[in-house]
This record gives C-alpha cells, structure tokens and sequence, in this order.
C-alpha cells in the first residue's frame, strides 16, 4: 500500500515514513486500514480512542509548522486542536498531549532536533552473517507481540528508522524464480519472512 501522494514509501519518503510510515502502515494493512488517509493519523485517533478522552479534541495537518514531525497544541479545559506539520507530528503531537494535556497545550510549536532517529535490529550472531533468516536462528524476529510492544516503544520515544543490519537480507525476503539456487529456504518461509 502507499498513500497517495507517495508520501509513506516511495522516492518523496522523508526519514520519517520508514518507522512511523512502513510499522505503523503494517499494523494498518494487518488490520484492514487499506482504505483509510495516512496509518499514522489513523493511529492517533485510536491513542485518543483508546484514553477514553472526554474532551474535544480535532487533529489537523497544518503544513505551515515547517517540518512533517513537528506540532502543536492549543487548547483550554474543554477543547484541543493538535497541530501537525505532517502526519507523523499529528501523531507526536496526540502522544504529547495524552501524557500531560496541561503542559502541552501550553506550550510553543515543538519539533525533533534530528530528521533521523533510530534503531538497528542485527541479523548475525557472533559478528558472522552467514545465519538464515528463520524463526529457529531469530525467534524474536518472529514474535509479533514483542515487536509489537517494541514498535510501541519505538513510537514514544519518537524514533523514525528501523535498520535491519544483515549480509545479505534479500535471499530470505525476496522470491526469484530466475535464481532457485538464490536461497536455501522454501516457498513457505520466504513468504512467512515476508509477513
């Protein structure tokens, strides 16, 4: 899937789609968003769901903050706009809000002082890449709760960029049927690895 306007994945990608765009547009598919705008407005409004939030509270893409990742929150007791220079700040600017809707909204316009903040997940063991990429040599790689929570963690902590740090990540990923010598793996675990 890739939004319209090629803003998630695609050559107009900033560093912010790869965390923000392609975790949470995975989460998106998986629960059958395909339709909606952007999977990262989408999950805002499940965070506000999700609080139970008994104010008004409108989102708004508001491109004149300068920066997609950047936002801001204005408001009194009973109503909040939260302001994202793109979707991802929408998003940082939910987050903001529902850890402390006082200080928040009092605030000026806020934006990460880095474009690209993120984590690597390593693909070897005892610094040699000649490991397959299945379940029995990476079971965390394969545990969709962990990620899950780590994704999470990811989130608020505002990283952007997942690296997966492997020799060669294409043969256990990728289907060539030009090249069946290309992997050692069957049809099965190449699409399992492609979940």
């Amino acid at each position: 899937m890739v939004c319209r306007s090629g803003e998630i994945l695609g050559r107009r990608a900033s560093p912010v789609s790869y965390m923000g765009g392609v975790a949470l547009l995975a989460l998106a598919v998986a629960a059958g968003a395909a339709g909606s705008e952007d999977p990262r407005l989408d999950h805002a409004r499940q965070l506000l769901r999700s609080a139970a939030v008994k104010q008004t509270v409108s989102l708004r893409v508001d491109e004149s903050l300068g920066r997609p990742e950047a936002f801001a929150v204005d408001g009194d007791g009973g109503r909040a706009t939260i302001r994202g220079g793109g979707p991802a700040g929408v998003l940082y600017g939910v987050q903001e809000w529902l850890a402390s809707p006082t200080k928040a909204a009092a605030g000026p316009a806020q934006r990460p002082d880095f474009a690209l903040r993120g984590t690597v997940l390593f693909l070897m063991k005892e610094a040699n890449y000649d490991y397959q990429f299945t379940p029995e040599e990476f079971p965390w790689f394969y545990d969709r709760a962990l990620l899950a929570r780590y994704f999470d963690y990811l989130l608020a902590n505002r990283f952007n960029a997942i690296f997966l740090w492997s020799g060669h990540l294409f043969p256990s990923v990728v289907y060539l049927p030009e090249y069946p010598d290309a992997t050692d793996l069957t049809r099965e675990q190449l699409l399992r690895n492609q979940e």
